[in-house]
Parts: C-alpha cells; sequence; structure tokens
C-alpha cells in the first residue's frame, strides 16, 4: 500500500541520514520490510521487528536484532 512505501522511504532516508538512528523499531504483519532490515544491517543500524505470529513476519529471524511477538508487545503495555 502507499503507507508501505512512504514509511520504506522514511526508513531508507533514515539509514542514510548524517545523524542516522543507532536502531529502528518495525511493526511489521508480512516480510514487506526485509529488504530493509538487511539495509539497516550493511549500515550497522539495529533492527527490532516486532511480528504477527500468523503471517510471514517470522522471516525476518535471523536478520532483524531483535524480535517480538505481537503478544509480548502486549504483555509489556499492560504492564503496570
Amino acid at each position: 500500500s502507499a503507507v508501505d512505501l512512504y514509511l520504506a522511504i522514511d526508513a531508507v532516508a533514515s539509514a542514510f541520514s548524517r545523524r542516522a538512528p543507532a536502531e529502528i523499531i518495525i511493526l511489521a504483519s508480512d516480510s514487506d520490510y526485509f529488504p530493509i532490515v538487511k539495509l539497516f544491517n550493511e549500515r550497522g543500524i539495529r533492527a527490532v521487528i516486532v511480528r504477527a505470529a500468523r503471517d510471514l513476519s517470522h522471516h525476518y529471524e535471523g536478520v532483524a536484532d531483535h524480535l517480538i511477538t505481537e503478544s509480548d508487545l502486549a504483555s509489556a503495555c499492560a504492564y503496570e
């Protein structure tokens, strides 16, 4: 979708900016961002993926620095 395209453009622009972030967190329900995560690896930027267990986002395993499941994110948000 167009939103994915805009997010991808922003992420790539950030990776090549003079003040590139040390870490980028992506909420992914599919593997669309896989090439961007590989780019982050090449640029020394840590990639954290919040992934859905029900779909192809498991492809990030071994490429992203950290994977967080939806249930782990929900538990963290419910913490008091």
